[in-house]
């Protein structure tokens, strides 16, 4: 008698995937990142019982260039947003490109996109592949209010797998947290010693769009608007929880880029140093045991190390799309991340371009003398970067600017050749010309007039 057929295993469920993205986020000022204030409860529980990378670094320091290398897994190089604005005149625009959301609604998600600001608003081209999105009329809306446009559509949508991002501005300036969040007592001395370890100094600035702020002042104001994002993702994730399909759900939580805060005596962003390129990174795959990834990786390879945890999954085809690699794969090669400056601002800057590896992290120079002005950091010893080696390891500096050279230069070179262009919704060039006026209103773009 012929032994029976075997039963094939059953295909996997599709997971739904949740992105939140938390613009202008450092990841010391978080929790589980070890700051010594509650700023973000929420997201710390989420980081317990998920993956948590210690140095995830943006691209840019910058929205745009940094959410397009995101959602497309490819340098900014390579996708053409080299500013607020795009840069290359089509960046993202081109169908050739990988997207996300393209891929997820190809394999049968719904896709859905509720975003909180100017930056990231239709015409940037991030909004290829959602079916549905929404986004504020005027240049910003707070945390609570995205929230709740994303609950009132996952309580509307199907079990079906799912691509839901959601995107949230309030740490970014002007610094004007909603009451009870912007007041901390009683942890004065802690912060000195934060600012201390830093070499943050104590002054007064003259914020974004905003008022005349001390810097300890600037510090609270800045951790109450996290305090305030934070209490909206609870919501979110307490829904997302309640779900019969939570079990399958993956959620990313990341920053887009941090802030200066007076560090390295800057106040925003748009530089290279760790407080602005390091993001918080949460990684939630389902069956996936928490830990905590120390080795550096790109915004690039968010999505590709995800899909990586996720068997069996259709959106694969994006990870093969993309440049990024799966860094928790066994054969994923040593990290050697790059960072830039955008376009518009990189002949201004001291430094051009950054590469950074488990210990070490060079600012490169393109200016006069060259690699007599680079800059070399000690991260394991020195991870505030305030004590430059460069002199005593001329071994490494030489090793890692002839990794950064090329593209450092390819990026130059555009930055002084392109003039931004329209994008892909702006033939007659309205739309443009409203996020100029919408990002000037933001403190960018000063005396910017579109094409």
């Amino acid at each position: 008698m012929p032994e029976p057929a075997p039963v094939p295993e059953p295909a996997p469920e599709p997971t739904s995937v949740v992105v939140l993205t938390l613009d202008t986020t450092r990841a010391d000022h978080l929790g589980s990142y070890g700051y010594f204030r509650d700023t973000s409860p929420n997201l710390d529980r989420l980081a317990d019982t998920s993956l948590r990378f210690e140095r995830c670094l943006a691209p840019m320091a910058n929205t745009l260039p940094a959410h397009a290398t995101l959602f497309t897994g490819l340098q900014p190089l390579e996708h053409g947003a080299l500013t607020i604005l795009g840069g290359s005149g089509r960046a993202l625009s081109d169908a050739g490109l990988p997207l996300l959301a393209e891929h997820a609604r190809a394999a049968g998600y719904r896709t859905a996109a509720f975003v909180s600001a100017a930056p990231v608003k239709r015409g940037t081209g991030l909004e290829r592949g959602f079916e549905d999105w929404d986004e504020p009329v005027t240049i910003e809306r707070s945390a609570a209010e995205t929230t709740e446009l994303a609950l009132a559509w996952l309580a509307e949508a199907p079990a079906e797998p799912y691509l839901l991002w959601v995107h949230y501005f309030d740490p970014h300036m002007p610094l004007e947290p909603p009451e009870p969040y912007g007041t901390w007592t009683d942890d004065a001395p802690a912060r000195e010693a934060y600012m201390a370890a830093r070499g943050i100094p104590e002054l007064e600035w003259t914020t974004r769009e905003g008022p005349v702020l001390t810097t300890s002042a600037m510090l609270d104001a800045y951790d109450g608007e996290i305090r305030a994002m934070d209490h909206a993702i609870g919501r979110l994730l307490t829904s997302l929880e309640g779900r019969p399909d939570w079990e399958r759900t993956a959620l990313v939580a990341i920053g887009d880029h941090g802030e200066g805060l007076g560090q390295h005596e800057w106040l925003d962003h748009d530089r290279l140093w760790d407080e602005q390129l390091r993001v918080p990174l949460i990684m939630r795959a389902p069956g996936a045991a928490p830990a905590v990834i120390r080795r550096p990786l790109s915004m690039a390879d968010v999505f590709p190390t995800l899909i990586g945890q996720l068997e069996g999954q259709d959106l694969g085809s994006f990870a093969a799309a993309t440049a990024g690699r799966d860094v928790l794969a066994p054969e994923a090669p040593a990290p050697l991340v790059l960072g830039a400056v955008p376009a518009d601002q990189i002949t201004s800057a001291d430094h051009a371009c950054s590469v950074t590896t488990e210990r070490w992290k060079l600012l490169v120079s393109m200016r006069g003398a060259g690699s007599e002005q680079d800059r070399l950091f000690d991260l394991l010893a020195d991870p505030h970067e305030r004590d430059d080696v460069a002199v005593h390891h001329p071994e490494q500096v030489q090793r890692l600017r002839a990794h950064a050279l090329g593209p450092c230069t390819e990026l130059w070179s555009r930055a002084l050749d392109e003039q931004p262009g329209l994008g892909p919704e702006t033939p007659d060039g309205a739309v443009l010309q409203q996020r100029i006026l919408e990002l000037q209103a933001l403190g960018y773009l000063e005396g910017e007039t579109a094409p």
